[in-house]
């Protein structure tokens, strides 16, 4: 019966789990920078060489949005946090980026955070 109880229990667990949002760092190279129209995808965002899926983070390919359209963090910070992609884009360099899979811009989850790695 303890058994039981305790093997209920740990699969709850793990179905809960999965319905929660996750925040994770990953370390990739940028392969694409995106400038949409009208808020799209956040106005702006970045394509990464890293599988965001296999980090547990609840994200479609592997696209992250800096939100520059204002609704997540203030417009300034995100197109400095653009620039600095870009900057590390156009010098080849990896980033480390946080990942934050419960808020979304057309799927696409935001990145609070973008570090060029050492």
């Amino acid at each position: 019966m303890k058994m039981s109880r305790s093997l209920l229990l740990a699969t709850c667990l793990c179905f809960a789990a999965n319905g929660h949002a996750a925040t994770a760092g990953v370390y990739a190279k940028i392969i694409k920078m995106v400038l949409a129209d009208k808020g799209r995808y956040g106005t702006c965002l970045v394509k990464l060489d890293a599988n965001l899926a296999a980090s547990g983070l609840n994200c479609p390919g592997n696209h992250v949005t800096f939100s520059c359209s204002g609704d997540f963090q203030g417009r300034d910070v995100a197109w400095r946090m653009y620039d600095t992609a870009q900057m590390a884009y156009t010098l080849d360099n990896t980033i480390y980026v946080e990942v934050d899979d419960s808020r979304k811009h057309n799927g696409f989850c935001f990145a609070p955070l973008i570090l060029v790695a050492p």
